[in-house]
């Protein structure tokens, strides 16, 4: 009797138990995913109004220097990283211009880090890819 009482007790227990633990994961779950959605949506917005288009094709980012944000206007250019033999290599880039390159030029680019964000000036700056450098010239050495 008592090992019958004390199984039911368990199997209560951990059905309460469990039932708290799902709960609580659907509550955290629901409100964060809720909550990120929100600053993305707000975050996009924020970009999409700083965004304009050149005549060139380009996209531009102007901003008002406020924090977080990049000073005057940078360019963005969408980069296709390329083999040695010009065949397309990887996925195309969005890519902060920090040197005036145009469209269909070769241009060198830095990814992530420290670099991506000195080649604009400022080391903190929130920048995935960099174009530091126009190519005029690739030589092949083999």
């Amino acid at each position: 009797m008592r090992t019958r009482l004390t199984l039911w007790y368990v199997a209560i227990l951990s059905g309460v138990l469990a039932l708290y633990a799902g709960s609580s994961l659907l509550f955290l779950h629901v409100s964060l995913r809720r909550e990120l959605d929100r600053n993305l949506r707000a975050e996009f917005e924020r970009v999409e109004d700083l965004l304009t288009a050149a005549p060139d094709g380009s996209l531009r980012m102007g901003g008002h220097g406020g924090e977080g944000e990049l000073q005057g206007v940078v360019e963005l250019l969408l980069v296709q990283p390329v083999a040695p033999d010009e065949t397309p290599r990887g996925t195309p880039l969005l890519a902060v211009d920090s040197v005036g390159a145009g469209v269909h030029e070769k241009v060198l680019i830095v990814l992530e880090g420290r670099a991506a964000g000195e080649a604009l000036g400022r080391k903190a700056a929130p920048v995935d890819a960099a174009i530091i450098g126009i190519v005029d010239r690739v030589d092949v050495q083999e």
